[in-house]
């Protein structure tokens, strides 16, 4: 399957799963009355989907990583959260229990993206260039046209609008 979009990842997926799970629980009677730890629980298993599409909309794999620690955090703070709430008698054993798999299992899987990542040599989509004739680079994934000067045999200053980057030939 060809991902395109962060509504493709299956992680993202899983993340708005765990977000749907913790708005469910928190609806109830006595956890929505609670609302500074009712706001606090959706907004950090918020973020563990959040970060992720937002990672991916950057286009490059170190800003993704990023992301991922930050999605892979929220992961953690929503788990020490389900203990409060269960200490809180918000959530049943059950539900805990619920909470403690799909959030390991959610850590567990950012942390194999994040590994995946920082081995590969793939730089992400942004840099992702092939050379459209002497003058004009264009992005395999975006589609976007880049001015480019030669800057030495082998590295390129890229102009798309105002910013400027350098990109060194793969030849």
């Amino acid at each position: 399957m060809k991902i395109e979009r962060f509504e493709d990842l299956e992680i993202w997926k899983e993340a708005r799963e765990i977000c749907k799970f913790v708005y469910g629980v928190t609806s109830r009677d006595l956890f929505n009355k609670d609302f500074k730890f009712r706001d606090q629980i959706r907004a950090s298993s918020g973020s563990i989907m959040d970060n992720i599409a937002e990672g991916f909309e950057r286009g490059g794999n170190k800003e993704f990583a990023q992301f991922f620690y930050i999605s892979k955090g929220s992961c953690g703070e929503t788990r020490s959260q389900a203990y409060r709430a269960f200490d809180c008698k918000y959530i049943s054993e059950t539900e805990l229990q619920q909470f403690i798999k799909i959030t390991i299992t959610e850590s567990a899987k950012i942390a194999n993206l994040i590994k995946y990542l920082k081995d590969t040599d793939l730089k992400g989509a942004k840099f992702h260039l092939v050379i459209q004739g002497s003058k004009l680079f264009k992005m395999v994934q975006s589609s976007r046209m880049f001015k480019v000067v030669q800057f030495g045999s082998r590295l390129f200053n890229v102009q798309n609008g105002s910013k400027w980057f350098k990109v060194q030939s793969q030849d």
